[in-house]
């Protein structure tokens, strides 16, 4: 055989490879629910980019899903991802910095299983700063906007096992933090009063 040929037999497999993976990890497909999410995702914890467009008064934020891939003739986003912050209980102040400071911004967000049909738990990455991301569930925590909050269902789940307990301890560091700033400035209007 000619060395044209065989080059065209393996433009061809290289193609119809490109094709199948594309078609198996659906970089294109737009995801207006939770429940449009197949299990597999899930089960992979596979990470999804979105945008933020609102947030519920129980913390839930609805997520415009991107997909990877975008083709100039799918239509604009009818509907959001109810995501939740996997093992975070919310606050006052953690939904008012969530409505002020993220609406709009874009986030990622890792999944790891669903309480509801209808709501993603996830461990939601935001852009701080310049270039920086950080863990919204663990920042919330740290700030002492938010409090841990164990979810039986998502337990065994090594992703949320290992986030539980970081939570757990930058928790347990908040409150430290927070009685010591306290003492201080009971001091402080002590010695000053």
């Amino acid at each position: 055989m000619s060395f044209q040929l065989w080059q065209w037999i393996l433009v061809g497999v290289g193609v119809t490879g490109a094709v199948i993976m594309a078609r198996s990890i659906r970089m294109g497909t737009l995801f207006q629910n939770a429940t449009a999410i197949p299990d597999q995702f899930f089960v992979s914890q596979v990470s999804l980019h979105g945008r933020v467009q609102s947030v519920e008064p129980d913390g839930i934020l609805r997520v415009s899903h991107v997909p990877i891939l975008q083709f100039p003739f799918t239509r604009g986003v009818l509907e959001s991802v109810r995501v939740k912050l996997a093992a975070v209980g919310h606050t006052e102040k953690s939904i008012s910095y969530l409505q002020s400071d993220l609406i709009g911004k874009p986030v990622s967000f890792k999944l790891l299983g669903r309480e509801d049909p209808d709501i993603a738990d996830c461990i939601v990455r935001f852009q701080k700063g310049g270039i920086a991301h950080a863990n919204l569930n663990m920042y919330l925590v740290r700030t002492g906007r938010a409090t841990v909050q164990s979810n039986p269902q998502l337990e065994g789940i090594d992703s949320y096992d290992k986030l539980a307990k970081k939570l757990r301890l930058i928790e347990q560091y908040a409150n430290r933090k927070s009685v010591l700033r306290w003492t201080w400035d009971l001091a402080w209007k002590i010695k000053s009063g």
